[in-house]
């Protein structure tokens, strides 16, 4: 998965993610938030608590498709303060998030979006 994103987009996604992300619950995965890569234009950012699931579709830039969950609060907490608008991000070896931003590089560790609990989608 490698994407380019704007950081005000990035940050509206996340700040939803991270609010119904569950954190200290009994499943630790739920405290993650699911990136995927949609198309060649879009990111999709998904947390759930298991009672509530939030999906946000944001305009990025694709490069390679893929998912991965990432820890939701500290991801935020990372984007929020960035130094550039835009932010690079890919998945690299070992399940590893790297996010880069003008001269800030961050490296985060992840889990397969596979092992994420599955939600089920009501119907439209």
């Amino acid at each position: 998965m490698k994407f380019t994103i704007k950081q005000k987009d990035f940050l509206k996604g996340l700040l939803l993610a991270q609010s119904i992300a569950e954190q200290g619950g009994t499943m630790a995965i739920l405290a993650n938030a699911v990136l995927t890569t949609d198309g060649e234009d879009a990111l999709l950012i998904r947390a759930s608590d298991l009672h509530v699931t939030v999906t946000s579709r944001i305009q990025s830039t694709n490069a390679i498709q893929g998912g991965i969950t990432v820890g939701a609060k500290p991801l935020f907490d990372i984007v929020k303060n960035l130094p550039v608008e835009e932010i690079h991000v890919q998945k690299t070896g070992s399940n590893h998030v790297e996010l880069v931003s003008g001269a800030a590089r961050f490296r985060m560790v992840g889990l397969l979006s596979d092992d994420y609990p599955d939600v089920p989608i009501p119907p439209e």
